[in-house]
């Protein structure tokens, strides 16, 4: 007997991904980045399988800051309220000379980051304006917990009062504190290519394993994710502090299936047919037996 059954069915609803990656700066003092191509292939993957995260993927590959800007209303736009909706950027994070964090993309021009940069509270600008009500934003990129002084362009505002919304369920991670950087990923063999930053293993490494699962439920938490990847990341004596914060006003939100399933655990009998088993009568021993058959043969494999 197979000791292991499948994975639960996800809540009901559209579930969207969008992953923005930027390796390739025309300014050249932005140094170029190698992990970015690698997250945004394995974060694709593993989010777009349908026997893990089940999400409709889309890409933005070293994008322009007006490439971003279109892109993110576009993905935003009509949504329903039901919908689950993941936004996963990995890029240089800059900081600007108040500390202000800005997400920089191909055309970005770090002495002019008003005018060529990503703004954190543009963004969160329009998660506020978007119908869905289930929302997953993965940072992975250095500063990126400066994201809570960004939230609506001021510094320090509190990050709860932004993103804790009636009736909705939200989660930010990002891959460092406000002053770390996000390290890139190990070699994985060629001259000069790396893998996965840290942080993104260890979030696709806790989903495709499923050792992200610790509950053994079956399905994987968007906070289950993140405590599989800060582990990961510490383990790896990695010098950065993933951060999360989670508001889940509708209950938790599941980010993924655990591909390997659940595995099985005998279900306890019910105390009156172990008293009617062990019954001096025939006739309720040979009742008791018949129940037994029926819960063997029954659509429950415990």
């Amino acid at each position: 007997m197979n000791d292991r059954v499948r994975a639960p069915e996800l809540p009901p609803g559209t579930r969207s991904a969008l992953i923005v990656a930027t390796s390739i700066y025309e300014d050249e003092t932005l140094a170029q980045l190698r992990s970015p191509p690698h997250n945004a292939l394995e974060e694709g993957r593993v989010l777009g399988d349908p026997a893990i995260g089940g999400f409709d993927v889309t890409e933005l590959s070293n994008p322009t800051s007006h490439d971003v800007r279109l892109g993110v209303e576009d993905f935003l736009d009509g949504r329903n309220t039901d919908d689950l909706l993941l936004v996963y950027l990995s890029c240089h994070g800059v900081l600007d000379r108040r500390g202000r964090l800005y997400f920089a993309v191909s055309d970005t021009r770090k002495n002019r980051l008003a005018a060529t940069g990503v703004d954190p509270g543009w963004l969160i600008d329009l998660l506020d304006d978007c119908r869905a009500r289930r929302q997953v934003l993965i940072l992975d990129c250095c500063f990126s917990g400066a994201f809570a002084q960004r939230a609506k362009g001021g510094e320090g505002l509190n990050l709860e009062e932004r993103l804790a919304g009636p009736g909705r369920g939200r989660a930010v991670l990002t891959a460092s504190r406000a002053g770390e950087y996000s390290f890139e990923g190990e070699p994985l063999g060629g001259i000069g290519d790396v893998g996965p930053s840290v942080f993104t293993a260890g979030l696709v490494e806790g989903l495709i394993s499923g050792n992200a699962d610790t509950d053994g439920d079956g399905r994987i938490s968007v906070e289950d994710a993140y405590e599989h990847a800060f582990a990961y990341v510490q383990s790896r004596g990695g010098h950065q502090t993933p951060q999360r914060w989670l508001y889940g006003a509708e209950g938790r939100i599941w980010l993924a299936r655990n591909p390997k399933g659940v595995a099985l655990k005998p279900a306890e009998l019910p105390e009156s047919l172990r008293s009617a088993l062990d019954s001096p009568l025939p006739p309720i021993r040979i009742g008791a037996v018949q129940a037994l058959a029926n819960l063997l043969i029954s659509s429950d494999p415990s």
